[in-house]
Protein backbone atom coordinates (compact mmCIF):
# COMPACT_ATOMS: atom_id res chain seq x y z
CA UNK A 1 0.00 0.00 0.00
CA UNK A 2 1.73 3.38 -1.21
CA UNK A 3 1.94 6.15 1.43
CA UNK A 4 0.55 9.54 0.89
CA UNK A 5 4.10 10.77 0.13
CA UNK A 6 4.55 7.94 -2.15
CA UNK A 7 1.63 9.33 -4.35
CA UNK A 8 2.55 12.89 -4.02
CA UNK A 9 6.11 11.65 -5.83
CA UNK A 10 4.35 9.67 -7.86
CA UNK A 11 1.96 12.22 -8.98
CA UNK A 12 4.23 14.88 -9.02
CA UNK A 13 6.71 12.60 -11.15
CA UNK A 14 4.08 12.28 -13.80
CA UNK A 15 3.80 16.17 -13.77
CA UNK A 16 7.59 16.57 -14.71
CA UNK A 17 7.28 13.92 -17.19
CA UNK A 18 4.85 15.30 -19.14
CA UNK A 19 6.68 18.70 -19.02
CA UNK A 20 9.89 16.94 -20.42
CA UNK A 21 7.77 14.79 -22.86
CA UNK A 22 6.52 18.91 -23.96
CA UNK A 23 10.05 20.46 -24.24
CA UNK A 24 11.75 17.37 -26.35
CA UNK A 25 8.91 17.61 -28.96
CA UNK A 26 8.34 21.66 -27.94
CA UNK A 27 12.67 22.19 -28.83
CA UNK A 28 12.57 21.09 -31.95
CA UNK A 29 9.15 22.71 -33.43
CA UNK A 30 10.87 25.88 -31.62
CA UNK A 31 13.82 26.29 -33.75
CA UNK A 32 11.48 26.05 -36.81
CA UNK A 33 9.38 28.62 -35.81
CA UNK A 34 12.37 30.33 -34.30
CA UNK A 35 13.87 30.71 -38.14
CA UNK A 36 10.17 31.32 -40.28
CA UNK A 37 11.37 34.61 -39.69
CA UNK A 38 14.77 35.15 -39.48
CA UNK A 39 15.26 38.81 -39.82
CA UNK A 40 12.66 39.40 -36.35
CA UNK A 41 14.66 36.19 -34.40
CA UNK A 42 17.28 35.99 -32.26
CA UNK A 43 20.27 34.19 -32.45
CA UNK A 44 21.78 34.50 -28.60
CA UNK A 45 21.78 37.06 -26.13
CA UNK A 46 24.28 39.69 -27.54
CA UNK A 47 23.94 39.39 -31.85
CA UNK A 48 20.68 39.44 -33.75
CA UNK A 49 20.29 38.56 -37.52
CA UNK A 50 19.30 42.74 -37.20
CA UNK A 51 22.33 43.62 -35.76
CA UNK A 52 24.15 41.49 -38.64
CA UNK A 53 21.98 43.72 -41.64
CA UNK A 54 22.03 47.06 -39.92
CA UNK A 55 26.24 46.85 -39.51
CA UNK A 56 26.04 45.53 -43.11
CA UNK A 57 27.33 42.56 -42.64
CA UNK A 58 24.75 40.53 -44.18
CA UNK A 59 22.10 41.28 -46.67
CA UNK A 60 18.49 40.93 -45.77
CA UNK A 61 18.01 40.42 -49.72
CA UNK A 62 20.68 37.69 -50.43
CA UNK A 63 19.36 35.86 -47.16
CA UNK A 64 18.45 32.22 -48.78
CA UNK A 65 17.41 29.35 -47.88
CA UNK A 66 20.64 27.76 -47.15
CA UNK A 67 21.27 30.71 -44.85
CA UNK A 68 18.11 29.37 -43.51
CA UNK A 69 19.15 25.78 -42.63
CA UNK A 70 22.06 27.00 -41.85
CA UNK A 71 20.96 28.93 -38.99
CA UNK A 72 18.54 26.84 -37.92
CA UNK A 73 21.30 23.89 -37.53
CA UNK A 74 24.09 25.81 -35.65
CA UNK A 75 21.48 26.71 -33.56
CA UNK A 76 20.27 22.93 -33.14
CA UNK A 77 23.20 21.93 -31.52
CA UNK A 78 22.73 23.49 -27.74
CA UNK A 79 19.26 22.62 -28.59
CA UNK A 80 20.24 18.91 -28.88
CA UNK A 81 21.90 19.07 -25.34
CA UNK A 82 18.38 19.83 -23.98
CA UNK A 83 16.77 17.69 -25.58
CA UNK A 84 18.66 15.16 -24.37
CA UNK A 85 18.31 16.43 -20.39
CA UNK A 86 14.90 16.50 -20.79
CA UNK A 87 14.91 13.23 -22.52
CA UNK A 88 16.94 11.59 -19.07
CA UNK A 89 14.71 13.94 -16.81
CA UNK A 90 11.58 11.68 -18.28
CA UNK A 91 13.67 8.75 -17.56
CA UNK A 92 14.62 9.93 -14.14
CA UNK A 93 10.58 10.36 -13.45
CA UNK A 94 9.66 6.84 -14.81
CA UNK A 95 11.78 5.91 -12.49
CA UNK A 96 10.42 7.71 -9.50
CA UNK A 97 6.59 7.27 -10.50
CA UNK A 98 7.47 3.39 -10.13
CA UNK A 99 8.63 4.37 -6.70
CA UNK A 100 12.69 3.31 -7.15
CA UNK A 101 14.13 7.07 -6.03
CA UNK A 102 17.79 5.89 -5.25
CA UNK A 103 18.89 3.51 -7.67
CA UNK A 104 22.21 2.95 -9.86
CA UNK A 105 19.41 4.07 -13.21
CA UNK A 106 18.74 7.19 -11.15
CA UNK A 107 22.35 8.13 -10.25
CA UNK A 108 22.91 7.69 -13.94
CA UNK A 109 19.95 9.23 -15.18
CA UNK A 110 21.00 12.25 -12.81
CA UNK A 111 24.70 12.28 -13.92
CA UNK A 112 23.96 12.54 -17.42
CA UNK A 113 21.50 15.56 -17.01
CA UNK A 114 23.82 17.37 -15.38
CA UNK A 115 26.09 16.72 -17.81
CA UNK A 116 23.42 17.50 -20.36
CA UNK A 117 23.04 21.23 -18.63
CA UNK A 118 27.00 21.62 -18.32
CA UNK A 119 27.18 21.02 -22.28
CA UNK A 120 24.67 23.58 -23.14
CA UNK A 121 26.98 26.68 -22.48
CA UNK A 122 29.97 25.71 -24.39
CA UNK A 123 28.12 24.05 -27.34
CA UNK A 124 25.82 27.32 -27.32
CA UNK A 125 28.89 29.57 -27.22
CA UNK A 126 30.43 27.83 -30.13
CA UNK A 127 27.32 27.59 -32.55
CA UNK A 128 26.77 31.28 -32.11
CA UNK A 129 30.79 31.57 -33.19
CA UNK A 130 30.12 29.77 -35.61
CA UNK A 131 26.80 30.72 -37.04
CA UNK A 132 28.24 34.24 -37.41
CA UNK A 133 31.30 33.07 -39.20
CA UNK A 134 29.46 31.63 -41.84
CA UNK A 135 27.02 33.86 -42.71
CA UNK A 136 29.82 36.27 -42.77
CA UNK A 137 33.01 34.15 -44.58
CA UNK A 138 31.68 35.25 -47.96
CA UNK A 139 32.24 38.73 -47.14
CA UNK A 140 35.45 40.86 -48.41
CA UNK A 141 38.24 41.13 -45.63
CA UNK A 142 37.16 44.01 -43.34
CA UNK A 143 33.71 42.79 -43.03
CA UNK A 144 33.70 39.31 -41.66
CA UNK A 145 32.77 39.52 -38.60
CA UNK A 146 33.61 37.30 -35.00
CA UNK A 147 31.37 37.46 -32.11
CA UNK A 148 32.16 35.56 -28.57
CA UNK A 149 29.82 36.04 -25.53
CA UNK A 150 29.06 34.06 -22.45
CA UNK A 151 25.99 35.12 -21.31
CA UNK A 152 23.59 34.64 -18.03
CA UNK A 153 21.78 31.90 -19.55
CA UNK A 154 24.79 29.90 -20.44
CA UNK A 155 26.21 30.67 -16.72
CA UNK A 156 23.08 29.95 -15.02
CA UNK A 157 23.04 26.12 -16.86
CA UNK A 158 26.59 25.73 -16.17
CA UNK A 159 26.35 26.14 -12.61
CA UNK A 160 22.67 24.25 -12.34
CA UNK A 161 24.61 21.45 -14.19
CA UNK A 162 27.31 21.16 -11.64
CA UNK A 163 24.44 21.58 -8.41
CA UNK A 164 22.63 17.96 -10.46
CA UNK A 165 26.46 16.67 -10.05
CA UNK A 166 26.64 17.56 -6.65
CA UNK A 167 23.11 15.65 -5.91
CA UNK A 168 24.04 13.25 -8.20
CA UNK A 169 27.17 12.23 -5.39
CA UNK A 170 25.01 12.73 -2.67
CA UNK A 171 22.99 9.93 -4.45
CA UNK A 172 25.76 7.69 -4.50
CA UNK A 173 26.56 8.23 -1.00
CA UNK A 174 23.05 7.07 -0.51
CA UNK A 175 23.06 4.20 -2.58
CA UNK A 176 25.97 2.87 -0.95
CA UNK A 177 25.18 3.76 2.50
CA UNK A 178 21.77 1.56 1.90
CA UNK A 179 23.76 -1.46 0.21
CA UNK A 180 25.77 -1.07 3.59
CA UNK A 181 23.02 -1.41 5.93
CA UNK A 182 21.26 -4.36 3.76
CA UNK A 183 24.24 -6.13 4.31
CA UNK A 184 24.64 -5.96 7.71
CA UNK A 185 20.96 -7.01 8.38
Amino acid sequence: MATLNQNKMRKTARIVRGFALFIMAGIPLFLIAFWADPIESRLGSSQTLDSLIAGGYVSAETFSMLDKLTGSLFTGIPAAALVVAAFFIQRLMNLFAAGTYISNKSVHYLRAIALSLMAFPPLSILSETLFILAMTLGNPPGQRLFSLGIDAVNLIAFLFGLLLWMITRAFEVEKERAEEHASII
